[in-house]
């Protein structure tokens, strides 16, 4: 009848390790619903019974040996789970997510227990609690070991995609996990999410924390950020040394970030002596990877001479570059610096002191009106800056229209300081429909530039059947579909002009800016010679610099002399005089330099 008993319990007992590794597997990895959780608690309590039953039936002192069975049978289910499973429960962590070291504490903390059952049976086995102990331990160390082993990378791998896909709260949580873990790209990651907002509530304070912890676990990725945080005092007390310090190791791996900001640290004395040849190397460095900023500090050292000599065209093609880019300190360093280029060029044109004015006025205007448009002040912040030059030919008009484009260039209304030149003969066609398809090619050649149209009243000259009517009519159409991208120069003498603006009844609101050029004065005329002289390689003496003022005292009030074209008719024509005179000696071999370069009395000649 024992036997009997003795197989019932075996056999119940083989049965039930099936059921209770199956309970352990779904509710303490899986955590999954199970429709046999009822049928497998019963199961569970069967085992119990059938131990007590075994005990009352076989032996005098059923209590003892119910608790030796029960923890004979509580270690050997527990060592199963623990050493037939291992596998499994490491496979958990991909699978399901499941802190397995924390289940092998808890299969531990089982086989001491059942040591305990035991001992109180025989107190004498009480050896099998500290046993169990101790390999309930070393078991759970291995575990956790290889379990932050493997978790860093699987945290850290989730988190990313989910930080790809712009799921920030999902990966902010497995940062979080692999961040317990002490892996120190999960904790730069947490610094930037709460330094953003991303996932998270912004908060410069957590930030900080998280990003100090990579730092200090040594995380490249974090010398740049923990930098800027110590820099700025952002989070945490504002130290420049520490700053210096964490940008350097940035910079010693190479993070382009930290160029500028070492450059910066030495330029300025920072957490470090003041250095400007370090301070250059660093600035380089930056803006080789791209950075504009460094690009400006480039302008600057080149403009002071910091380190390198002073050099405005190197200064100016660094601020050029860094504005391109959309640097606003380098965007108003190029306009200061073109603006004092403009006005040289003003400054080296011959008389026109009227015009002058009005152009500088010109472009104080459209910088007041560009800075209220720019700030959306309430107003009609339209720029009209079409213009009439009207004046006799020779008087600078094409020279003063390409200081108008830079100077719009400049300040940013073009994007571009060309300037398409044209007259009637490239906007009139000699048939019908060719005139409005070849001023709109030239409009739209023009684009983001100006348009110089010369002597453009010989447009209305035609007739009402000319089709230079037709020209009219399609540029004034135009500039209305372009006002924003095109500027548009009309020259002429000014009654031809004055007549001009009466042929369309849209043309003079269009072109508010009439600007009267005079002719040049005697004076100014002789300082054109002076100039062509000069250019060329040749002097005036006393004697043909009196000749050429008589002459040109005389024909400037003639209406064919051309003002500043007339003069340099004079000067090639006097250079010729100039040949023939001095081909009467012979051989040139036998002239002088000087003689070769000199003009006299008797070459000056209108």
């Amino acid at each position: 009848m024992k036997v009997i008993y003795i197989v019932q319990m075996i056999v119940i007992l083989l049965l039930n390790i099936i059921n209770i590794d199956s309970i352990y597997r779904n509710y303490f990895v899986k955590k999954k619903n199970d429709k046999f959780l009822i049928p497998k608690i019963i199961g569970l309590l069967l085992v119990f019974v059938s131990i007590f039953l075994f005990s009352i039936n076989i032996t005098n002192n059923p209590f003892k040996y119910f608790m030796l069975i029960l923890g004979i049978y509580e270690m050997l289910i527990t060592a199963y789970i623990l050493f037939t499973n291992k596998n499994y429960r490491k496979a958990c962590l991909n699978e399901y997510d499941v802190d397995w070291p924390k289940h092998t504490l808890y299969l531990g903390l089982s086989l001491t227990i059942g040591a305990l059952f035991i001992t109180i049976f025989e107190i004498k086995l009480f050896f099998l609690i500290i046993i169990s102990l101790v390999v309930g331990l070393i078991l759970y160390f291995i575990d956790k070991k290889d379990y932050s082993k493997n978790a860093l990378n699987y945290f850290y791998a989730i988190a990313e995609k989910y930080y790809s896909k712009e799921d920030y709260i999902n990966a902010v949580r497995y940062y979080e996990k692999a961040a317990k873990l002490n892996d120190p790209k999960s904790q730069n990651a947490l610094g930037v999410c709460y330094d953003q907002g991303l996932g998270v509530t912004k908060d410069y304070n957590k930030a900080f924390e998280y990003l100090l912890k990579s730092y200090n676990n040594g995380c490249t990725d974090s010398y740049a950020n923990i930098g800027y945080y110590y820099l700025v005092g952002q989070g945490t007390n504002q130290d420049y040394n520490k700053a210096f310090e964490a940008y350097s190791k940035a910079a010693i791996n190479e993070f382009p970030v930290a160029y500028y900001y070492m450059g910066e640290f030495y330029e300025l004395g920072r957490g470090t002596e003041q250095n400007y040849e370090k301070a250059y190397e660093y600035y380089n460095k930056s803006h080789e990877s791209g950075n504009y900023m460094a690009t400006y500090k480039l302008g600057l050292f080149y403009e002071n001479g910091y380190h390198v000599g002073v050099n405005f065209e190197k200064a100016y093609m660094f601020y050029q570059d860094s504005a391109d880019k959309g640097y606003s300190l380098a965007q108003e360093k190029v306009m200061e610096v073109n603006e004092k280029k403009l006005k040289e060029e003003l400054d080296k044109i011959i008389g026109l002191g009227t015009v002058k004015d009005e152009i500088i006025a010109l472009q104080s205007f459209a910088k007041f009106q560009k800075n209220r448009k720019d700030r959306n002040i309430k107003g009609d912040q339209n720029l009209t800056l079409h213009m009439i030059f009207k004046g006799n030919p020779g008087t600078g008009k094409t020279t003063i229209a390409r200081t108008v484009a830079n100077m719009f260039r400049n300040i940013g209304i073009l994007k571009t300081n060309k300037v398409v030149e044209v007259d009637r003969e490239q906007l009139v066609g000699k048939y019908v429909g060719h005139t409005a398809a070849q001023t709109k090619a030239k409009v739209e050649e023009a684009l983001d530039g100006v348009l110089f149209i010369d002597e453009a009243y010989t447009l209305s000259k035609g007739g009402e059947t000319d089709f230079g009517r037709e020209a009219i009519d399609t540029l004034v159409k135009l500039m209305e579909d372009y006002r924003d991208r095109l500027v548009v120069i009309l020259a002429g003498y000014s009654d031809e002009m004055e007549d001009f603006l009466e042929t369309n009844p849209g043309l003079r609101s269009r072109f508010p800016n009439i600007i009267e050029f005079p002719n040049y004065s005697t004076d100014e005329l002789m300082q054109i010679a002076e100039l062509f002289c000069g250019k060329n390689g040749y002097r005036l003496n006393d004697g043909s610099r009196a000749k050429l003022r008589q002459l040109l005292e005389t024909e400037r009030y003639e209406p064919d002399f051309g003002n500043g074209r007339g003069v340099r008719n004079v000067f090639e024509k006097s250079v010729r005089n100039m040949a023939r005179r001095l081909s009467q000696v012979g051989d040139y071999k036998n002239v002088s330099d000087e003689e070769l370069q000199v003009l006299e009395a008797e070459d000056m000649e209108i």
